[in-house]
């Protein structure tokens, strides 16, 4: 009888060094399994899903393999499906796994958001492994935003500004353009030339950070890697890192301004006090804040089709972020609710002036 082979597998797809995925194996395949090196299978298949095997777990350790069985019901995922299968795959980051269901499917998304999440994979590149299998169904792709939207937003707002680098920045070359305008005059009219300024959310680098950096020695920072690569084409006088912002750690009195132009609003809203406590300690004493908070509070909003990409916000209410700003040691020299309309919707923001106290 020929020896089976791992790639005959239904919808075998190994992804990295240790780990492949897979539709459900023969009986006679799980030997090939284990010559392949895996040493630990997990199934997320139910127990009456399409070929499944009622003694799976019995010829897996025949096999001197370990055996995790996690049922997910097609129809209905769940979070706690998935922080199981979180807690597995960490646990067992040492090991070669093999995770399978009857097609695949399951396991795609899956592993996927584990990828994600917990490896720091970008969104558009495990999406392309993903659509090697199938392209998810309404069902799996609502899950597959819910759980990105609760363990890691950022995956999202970085994926999609990368996708619609172009039509964003048309669009925000035409939206509040006179509102943007009126906060970067506020930092052009302040500020002696040279002055170093630390633009966060910086994005293409226009139409803000082009103005600032013809006067000022900038530092840009963004999310997406797409928007970066741009922004060093735009504007190459200027300094460009591919960073999350709560990953940022600069010099006590480095800067002698912070800007945030629509950018603080991408972070979850927990994470939003930390981040302006920071900016405070980087600001030089007599350093201006100018940022772009929300109005409303909001946990988490979510847009599946903003200018054609997922979009993710959060935000406080107006009270609580001016609060929010004195406690990181900031003195408010105005703020302001600024309205615009925007795809014919009224869209408010909270504009923050502050100072370090000297």
């Amino acid at each position: 009888m020929p020896q089976a082979h791992v790639e005959e597998i239904l919808n075998y797809l190994p992804l990295s060094s240790t780990m492949g995925t897979a539709g459900q194996p023969a009986p006679d395949q799980f030997a090939a399994i284990r010559a392949a090196g895996y040493e630990l299978v997990v199934n997320l298949a139910m127990p009456d899903s399409t070929g499944a095997l009622a003694d799976e777990a019995e010829l897996v350790a025949a096999q001197g393999m370990a055996y995790v069985h996690i049922p997910v019901v097609w129809e209905q995922p769940t979070l706690a499906d998935l922080d199981r299968f979180f807690d597995v795959m960490v646990a067992s980051s040492h090991c070669k796994v093999f995770v399978h269901c009857a097609l695949n499917m399951r396991v795609s998304v899956f592993v996927l958001l584990y990828r994600c999440v917990h490896l720091g994979l970008r969104l558009q590149t495990a999406w392309a492994d993903l659509q090697k299998i199938w392209t998810p169904n309404e069902v799996w792709q609502a899950f597959l935003y819910d759980a990105l939207v609760h363990y890691r937003p950022q995956t999202i707002v970085a994926d999609s500004y990368d996708r619609i680098l172009e039509r964003h920045s048309r669009w925000a070359g035409q939206v509040r353009a006179d509102e943007r305008a009126r906060y970067t005059a506020v930092l052009l009219e302040n500020l002696p030339a040279g002055a170093e300024v630390l633009d966060l959310g910086c994005g293409a680098g226009l139409p803000t950070t082009r103005q600032l950096a013809e006067r000022f020695r900038v530092t840009g920072v963004d999310l997406s890697a797409e928007q970066i690569a741009a922004a060093r084409q735009n504007v190459p006088q200027a300094t460009f890192l591919h960073a999350d912002m709560t990953d940022l750690d600069f010099p006590a009195n480095r800067f002698d301004a912070v800007t945030a132009f629509y950018s603080l609003i991408h972070l979850p809203r927990q994470e939003q006090p930390g981040l302006l406590q920071a900016i405070a300690s980087w600001l030089r004493p007599g350093g201006l804040l100018v940022a772009a908070l929300g109005t409303r509070s909001i946990e988490a909003d979510f847009n599946v089709d903003w200018l054609g990409a997922p979009m993710y916000w959060s935000s406080y209410d107006s009270q609580t972020n001016r609060r929010l700003v004195r406690e990181a040691g900031l003195s408010i020299m105005e703020a302001r609710e600024e309205c615009a309309d925007e795809f014919g919707q009224p869209v408010t923001f909270l504009w923050v002036i502050a100072e370090k106290r000297v």
